[in-house]
């Protein structure tokens, strides 16, 4: 597609930097505090992603804290990468896989790349590249692989984005940190799409369907498609959604209007948000601002911004409604004429850019905006999760309250479960059990009866390793993994002693012995122990012969033998003898049939056999060598109408044909036309090639005559 709205698509070009930055929630019209997170030594583009730390678009990724020495996230040997968003200790983006240039005449030297999504986990060293190369990618005409592939975000164990086909269009894709996990989920109604934002399981994005852009939502495959698109939209108007609150079951984005101007069709946007269905969309654009966006969202909160006027974009933030848009630009310091909020954490800091142009141009400088004062209780887990965000043991979660007065109390509640009031500024909430739990909480100060914002936590358990299954048939090993957390883990196999690969597809093992091992590894890390199998050699299978018939012949016949399990060991026999055998694969043998075999009309049996390695035989299948059988006759031109020759018997036949027009012939249905025959009708002669029909038209000019020399094969 060519609008991608998310906030990757601002300036790419300048470096990214990783921060840490922790302050309190955005609530009301109150004075925010802003921190500007210029890092040492690192030009900073816009940052994406949270968890307490920040992360921005590059041509070469990179990562720091304020102050401090910067990180290179960009893969050597390759062309440039971009972060797109973090989750704990990974980062999601793409990277330049190959370049390629070339010199036009019109334009001098162009360069143009490959790009791949990719998955770090914290060093340039230390990634995945998520390029689904397995996955069969479904057009509207056919199928594709994927030519290229895109990273836009991360979260909880699941990254987004999309791919393109050979057609060049896209399709939202999700992964679950491996490139053989990729799902495609655009809509069998849609021809192109982009996943833009992920949280805890909810995908969000959008899409073509006919000459407008919809919203969807998914949750993890594409039959899950949900239009957001409400079917009383007027004629042109699009919506994108951009971000999602699953916490808060929020989608956000903004509707795309038409609207003509001198000349030209112009766009006008408004910011909306969804609870996961097209006719909750709401209009969140505020009143006195010309046009507006919403790119984020978490905590309970949207932001985005909304322009003052034309190129005066400003930064801002929304709860829900129209009316409860705070603009945050005017608590920036002077220099900067545009800005924009990109995304909230779950304390709810606002981080965004700050340019010094008009219209997200100029210089740009990382933003944080937030409320003064301690609004959150603190929380912490122990162990800390994974980079998928799982545990694979029980979890403490330590909850430290911002008050200290006497009576201070701290609330927490775990799923649907009654909430526990602990007195005091410390509590300890201890989770041994399998699942996703959400915890919930909040404090209440004991002097002045203030509460916290309520915050929340997920946590991910799963002490128990998958199960790994086999099955092996006809050369072909299909490998299964199931998991009683609803999760697909990643299966991983060694061939003979060779190096792991990870597996997607069924695959073809040549025809000997072999020895596999296969195992699988959960989102929580559990790696199940190593299953051991001896594949043995197997009898190949017989499912076509082409042809599988010829007429009484002097001369030999190749026939293509079509199954599986064929190696330079498979011979074939014809009605038990063997035949010369010719080896073209593992699906495909060749063989000659003697002429001294098709000299009388027979049905005979032809069937693989395999000596060893894999000793056995395929089941037989029928060739018949059939007769031939002639026949000649005459008509009566004269006569108007359609001819019909009687092939039964087939020794005479007569007939006419309208004066000038055709003779048509129908055989019986055991009779065929052989491949070529010749028709004789008065001074026309035709060639006929009709094999296999059992009725055919000759159609010409003719003189009065007889019909002559034509054969058909009983």
């Amino acid at each position: 597609m060519s609008r991608l709205h998310f906030a990757t698509s601002a300036a790419v070009s300048a470096a990214s930097v990783l921060f840490v930055g922790f302050a309190s929630h955005c609530a009301d019209a109150q004075a925010y505090t802003v921190s500007l997170l210029n890092g040492a030594g690192a030009p900073l583009t816009v940052p994406q992603g949270y968890q307490g730390q920040l992360v921005g678009g590059t041509t070469s990724a990179v990562m720091g804290n304020p102050g401090g020495p910067i990180i290179s996230l960009d893969p050597p040997a390759y062309f440039g990468s971009t972060v797109a968003g973090i989750y704990g200790a990974n980062q999601m983006g793409s990277y330049n896989e190959a370049k390629y240039t070339y010199y036009s005449k019109r334009f001098g030297w162009r360069t143009f790349y490959t790009v791949h999504a990719i998955l770090w986990s914290g060093s340039d060293k230390n990634f995945v590249d998520l390029h689904p190369t397995s996955l069969t990618l479904h057009l509207l005409n056919g199928t594709s692989a994927a030519a290229q592939s895109w990273g836009t975000a991360i979260s909880q164990g699941q990254e987004v984005g999309y791919a393109t086909d050979s057609s060049g269009y896209d399709h939202p894709i999700l992964w679950k940190g491996t490139a053989a996990s990729a799902v495609d989920l655009l809509p069998s109604v849609w021809y192109d799409g982009v996943a833009t934002a992920v949280d805890h399981g909810i995908e969000v994005g959008y899409g073509t369907s006919g000459l407008v852009t919809h919203a969807a939502l998914w949750k993890g495959t594409a039959a899950s498609f949900v239009d957001l698109q409400p079917p009383t939209m007027n004629t042109g108007q699009s919506t994108l959604a951009l971000g999602v609150d699953q916490a808060h079951n929020t989608e956000v984005g903004f509707l795309e209007t038409p609207v003509q101007e001198v000349g030209f069709i112009g766009y006008t946007t408004d910011a909306v948000l969804w609870h996961g269905t097209a006719d909750t969309l709401t209009d969140l654009g505020p009143s006195g601002y010309s046009f507006s966006e919403a790119i984020g969202a978490g905590s309970g909160y949207q932001v985005g911004y909304a322009a003052v006027s034309a190129g005066a974009q400003h930064a801002g933030v929304w709860s829900g409604t129209a009316a409860s848009f705070v603009d945050l630009h005017p608590f920036l310091p002077p220099g900067y004429l545009s800005s924009k909020a990109v995304t909230v954490d779950k304390y709810g800091n606002i981080i965004g850019a700050a340019y010094t142009g008009a219209s997200f141009t100029g210089s740009v400088t990382p933003v944080e905006w937030s409320l003064p004062g301690k609004t959150v209780v603190s929380a912490s887990e122990t162990p800390a999760p994974n980079g998928r965000g799982w545990n694979s043991s029980k979890v403490t979660l330590s909850l430290m309250s911002p008050y200290t007065s006497p009576g201070s109390t701290l609330q927490y509640k775990i799923g649907a479960s009654a909430s526990v009031t602990v007195s005091g500024g410390y509590a300890q909430v201890a989770i041994s059990s399998d699942g996703s739990h959400v915890v919930q909480y909040s404090a209440r100060d004991g002097a002045s009866g203030q509460l916290t914002q309520v915050s929340q936590n997920t946590i991910n358990i799963d002490t128990t390793t998958p199960k790994t299954t086999e099955a092996f048939g006809a050369g072909v090993v299909t490998l299964k993994a199931a998991d009683d957390k609803g999760d697909l883990p990643t299966i991983y196999y060694s061939l003979d002693g060779g190096a792991p690969a990870v597996y997607s597809t069924p695959f073809a093992v040549s025809n000997v012995v072999h020895t596999l091992s296969y195992w699988s590894v959960d989102l929580a890390g559990n790696t199940e122990a190593a299953h051991t199998t001896t594949l043995g050699a197997y009898a190949p299978t017989l499912t076509a012969l082409s042809p599988f018939r010829s007429f009484i012949s002097t001369s030999d016949v190749t026939v293509d033998c079509i199954g599986g399990g064929f190696s330079s060991a498979s011979v074939v026999q014809f009605n038990g003898a063997p035949l010369a055998t010719t080896y073209v694969s593992p699906t495909s043998i060749t063989a000659v049939i003697p002429a001294a075999d098709l000299g009388t009309a027979a049905s005979s049996q032809i069937e693989v056999v395999n000596s060893a390695p894999g000793v056995g035989a395929t089941s037989s299948l029928p060739f018949v060598v059939a007769p031939y059988a002639q026949a000649t006759g005459g008509f009566n031109a004269d006569t108007l109408g359609t001819t019909t020759f009687d092939m039964t018997p087939i020794t005479s036949f007569v007939g006419f044909t309208p004066s000038g027009a055709s003779v048509h012939i129908v055989t019986d249905a055991n009779t065929e036309f052989l491949n070529s025959y010749g028709v004789n009708i008065g001074n026309w002669i035709g060639g006929l090639d009709e094999s296999g029909l059992t009725s055919v038209t000759v159609t010409g000019v003719y003189a009065n005559g007889a019909l002559t020399a034509w054969v058909a094969q009983e």
